[in-house]
């Protein structure tokens, strides 16, 4: 399923190859959404920490998209610090 690469400069971990659509569609449907809404207070932890990344290297407020945003929870935080958001998600 491919390797892995790291931003020098902030040292955010991401997948260089994604998953192609027929295996996204699986994963998808194998997906259990009560064990999904029952993380979202860590999930809401996680989308906090990832924001504050995002703060590191800015100055004030911006406009954010994310791709693949699931529930919103980074948007929400983004929202919250006084961003404009924009999000989809393809499932």
């Amino acid at each position: 399923m491919g390797g892995f690469g790291r931003c020098l400069a902030c040292g955010f971990g991401f997948r260089e190859v994604r998953s192609n659509p027929d295996e996204m569609a699986e994963l998808y449907d194998q997906m259990d959404v009560t064990v999904y809404e029952s993380q979202a207070a860590g999930r809401k932890v996680t989308a906090a920490r990832h924001f504050g990344i995002v703060k590191r290297f800015t100055t004030g407020s911006g406009r954010i998209l994310d791709v693949g945003c699931a529930s919103g929870l980074f948007l929400s935080e983004a929202r919250h610090a006084g961003w404009s958001v924009a999000g989809v998600e393809p499932s």
